[in-house]
Order: structure tokens, then C-alpha cells, then sequence
């Protein structure tokens, strides 16, 4: 196993308790954030239409939480990025995790595409899922690369 507070290719300086950051959770932790501020950028445009529609308050109420649930996590997400990137205890579990819920994202996003609209290009977003996702996988596979030289 490494010495962990000595910076590898591709790691980031120690932190205050002398622990190498991992750039890889970094970058995949500033993706979450950018995806989450990409959603918070689509609200007005959606969320609009839900309000003016004609549905029953009760449903426009559950796509709000819905939908700015999805804004919490996205954040939540990025914050436990960055902490895991001087944590190597939070990184596997971490990733994983967050890793399985883009995964159910991306198919989500294109199994409701397809069923709907027959294509997966009228609902793009899985995109963002399967492209923050991979970083989570590639900050995870850099550790685990990391941990075995």
C-alpha cells in the first residue's frame, strides 16, 4: 500500500490531515455540481409549464419536491465527492453508490424515452447521468490503481 501523503501523478496535494486528495473525485464531484446547477437552470423553463398547466395542485406539488429532490441530491453528491477526494475511507463506498444511482438514472431517462417517444434523443438528460457516472468510475478505478502501486 502507498504512503498516502506523499502527491502521486494525477493526485492533488495533501490535505490538513496530510492525506493525498484524489483530483479524479474532484473532477466527478464538480461535474455533480455542474449537472446539478444545469438542472436548477432547466427549472423555470419546466417547472413553469407544470404551474400553469391544469393539473391538480396535489401533482404539481409532488413534481416540485420531485424534481428539487433531484437538485439536493445532485449537490449532496458533490459535496460528498470533494470530502471523499481527502477521505480515502468515504471513496469506495462513495463511489459506488453514487455511481449505481447515475446508472439508474441514464437507464430511467432512456427506458422512458424509448417508451414514450420511441427515441432516446427527445429526453437527453441521461447523457449528464452516464458521462458524471463514468467519472465517479474512473475516480474510483484511479484509487484502486493508486492503492495497488
Amino acid at each position: 500500500m502507498m504512503d498516502r501523503t506523499k502527491p502521486e501523478a494525477g493526485m492533488g496535494g495533501p490535505n490538513r490531515t496530510g492525506v493525498a486528495r484524489n483530483r479524479w473525485f474532484l473532477v466527478a464531484g464538480g461535474l455533480f455540481f455542474a449537472f446539478g446547477v444545469g438542472h436548477l437552470t432547466a427549472t423555470p423553463g419546466l417547472m413553469g409549464s407544470v404551474h400553469a398547466s391544469a393539473l391538480p395542485p396535489d401533482v404539481i406539488l409532488l413534481v416540485d419536491v420531485v424534481w428539487n429532490n433531484v437538485s439536493v441530491m445532485m449537490f449532496g453528491s458533490a459535496i460528498v465527492l470533494v470530502g471523499a477526494s481527502g477521505r480515502p475511507a468515504w471513496r469506495r463506498p462513495a463511489a459506488w453508490v453514487l455511481a449505481a444511482w447515475c446508472c439508474c438514472g441514464a437507464l430511467l431517462f432512456v427506458g422512458f424515452g424509448f417508451f414514450i417517444f420511441g427515441n432516446m434523443t427527445t429526453v437527453p438528460n441521461w447523457i449528464g447521468f452516464v458521462v458524471v457516472g463514468a467519472a465517479v468510475l474512473i475516480a474510483l478505478w484511479r484509487d484502486g490503481a493508486r492503492d495497488a502501486t
